[in-house]
């Protein structure tokens, strides 16, 4: 038996705390098990086969070459759920496309947000609305296209509100729809 832990940024070999279950599902490996909290995880195993590859794992930790790839490890095209550590010594050309892919979507996001007036139209349109308790229900950003030259907003009105799921909305669609007391059906193409 082998185990790996991780906790508080030390990593440690045979550590002891995490064992392997008699009884466990019939779809789990009952050689294998891990366990993770928000500071820590470990990986315990049985077997020389597996003992072996997560020795072999453990160097590749301690060479720097592991990294958490649960934002773009997909194995037969389907995300893995949970903690996802990879080795990137192992990765072909269908990994690392799904790394460009994933830090082109994390900087997507990034530039979205900084460019998110959500809370201050939704605050805007309270006040043209005199101060509506429940507001027009919720707001997000969007892209307006794939080249990410302009936000709009999408819509989530509340049961009340006339106004499409979605839109995606402009800024000015909001305002105009909150000075005339939501008192039109908001729709796409206004």
């Amino acid at each position: 038996m082998f185990t790996l832990a991780i906790s508080h940024y030390t990593l440690t070999a045979n550590h002891r705390e995490l064992e392997l279950r008699k009884y466990i599902s019939s779809s789990a490996d009952p050689d294998v098990c891990g366990a993770w909290d928000e500071e820590s995880f470990a990986i315990h195993v049985r077997g020389k086969k597996y003992v072996k590859a997560l020795k072999g794992f453990y160097e590749a930790i301690k060479a720097g070459t592991v990294v958490f790839a649960g934002s773009f490890f997909e194995r037969d095209r389907v995300s893995l759920g949970g903690v996802v550590l990879a080795n990137t010594k192992l990765f072909g050309e269908q990994e690392k496309q799904s790394i460009s892919k994933a830090q082109s979507e994390y900087e997507s996001k990034l530039r979205l947000k900084a460019r998110d007036e959500s809370k201050a139209i939704r605050m805007e349109m309270e006040k043209l609305h005199g101060g509506r308790n429940s507001g027009p229900g919720y707001i997000w950003p969007i892209w307006s296209n794939a080249h990410e030259t302009e936000v709009v907003y999408g819509l989530n009105p509340n049961h009340s509100d006339k106004a499409e799921y979605l839109g995606p909305y402009s800024k000015k669609q909001l305002l105009d729809w909150a000075k005339a007391q939501y008192g039109y059906k908001l729709t796409r193409n206004q």
